[in-house]
């Protein structure tokens, strides 16, 4: 009997839809099943976040989403998964030290590489084994 392996389920908390079609098609890159939810609000990933039925294993995050810095509440409740930082500012450096003192540990300005954005995404993951 072969055991069929689920998706590896990633969360993109974006709300600008080109954004977040980027992302999406950065993480096609991989080459592994994935499940891709997308959350235009805090508020909306804060929902799927605190679920039952919560199953990602990567959370890809905008920073600035809805220019608000409600970003922040997001990694905070999310600091038990894996999270990528992306962002728009141009102050790379302010961004690189608060993704530093959430425990964040990769950071990304827009737009994003593609190739090195996947390959990082894809060594969050590797361990991760759904069955």
């Amino acid at each position: 009997m072969k055991i069929e392996k689920k998706p590896t389920q990633i969360l993109i908390v974006e709300d600008d839809p080109m954004a977040a079609a980027a992302t999406e098609a950065a993480l096609m890159l991989i080459e592994k099943p994935i499940e891709i939810t997308t959350a235009r609000t805090s508020l909306k990933a804060l929902q799927l976040l605190q679920s039952k039925d919560n199953q990602f294993k990567l959370i890809i995050l905008d920073l600035d989403l809805e220019s608000e810095g409600s970003g922040m509440a997001i990694l905070v409740k999310a600091n038990t998964i894996p999270t990528i930082v992306v962002t728009g500012r141009t102050s790379a450096d302010v961004d690189a030290d608060i993704t530093r003192k959430t425990g964040v540990l990769n950071f990304f300005t827009k737009p994003i590489d593609p190739e090195p954005f996947s390959e990082t995404a894809k060594k969050y993951f590797a361990g991760y084994r759904s069955v």
